[in-house]
């Protein structure tokens, strides 16, 4: 792929990220893409043949910037409990925009699992790379229970977090619920 093509194709993938996020995958067309990513529709099928194609694209984008985050993380900081804390405090930066959309990886698995199960499996190794990170973070602690139960239970947490800010339009649950699971994890130090 040339130069200009391979910044095509990155263009419509970021594009169709934003507005599969801020839309919703079935409402977001072909058209939408286009029209906001200034690409011709007709060229799109040198890219890509179908919107899923589209979204096996945009979640490959969202899966190796979850890798690069977490490997960051792990670069950054020695200590497991600073790495989960880097997980829980980008839940609370990030809380504008799960008020006003919701949590880009429950919303799009959410969707997706009320008809397009196939797809849902694709989203959800968002999840599972988060899961399995946080797994890793929880036995580098010795916690003598299952790391794989306190990553989830710190998943459902965040994203109970997620659903009720977004459902109240309210930042308080965030912080809220942030500081109570700060408070939790202290119990882990």
């Amino acid at each position: 792929m040339s130069d200009k093509a391979t910044l095509n194709r990155n263009r419509i993938i970021d594009i169709a990220n934003q507005l599969f996020y801020f839309r919703g995958f079935n409402q977001t067309s072909f058209t939408d893409i286009a029209e906001q990513s200034a690409i011709p529709r007709g060229n799109f099928y040198y890219y890509f043949k179908s919107k899923d194609e589209i979204l096996e694209a945009v979640i490959e984008k969202r899966l190796s910037d979850i890798r690069r985050q977490l490997t960051g993380w792990d670069a950054q900081f020695e200590s497991p409990y600073e790495r989960i804390i880097c997980f829980i405090e980008m839940t609370r930066d990030e809380a504008e925009q799960l008020i006003k959309y919701g949590c880009p990886m429950g919303s799009l698995n959410m969707e997706l699992g009320k008809t397009q199960p196939e797809l849902k499996k694709l989203a959800k190794q968002m999840f599972d790379l988060y899961k399995a990170w946080l797994a890793k973070q929880f036995a580098q602690l010795r916690i003598a229970e299952d790391p794989e139960d306190f990553a989830t239970q710190l998943l459902i947490r965040a994203q109970g977090m997620a659903v009720l800010a977004h459902t109240y339009g309210d930042r308080a649950i965030v912080t809220q619920e942030t500081a109570r699971i700060l408070h939790w994890l202290e119990e882990f130090k």
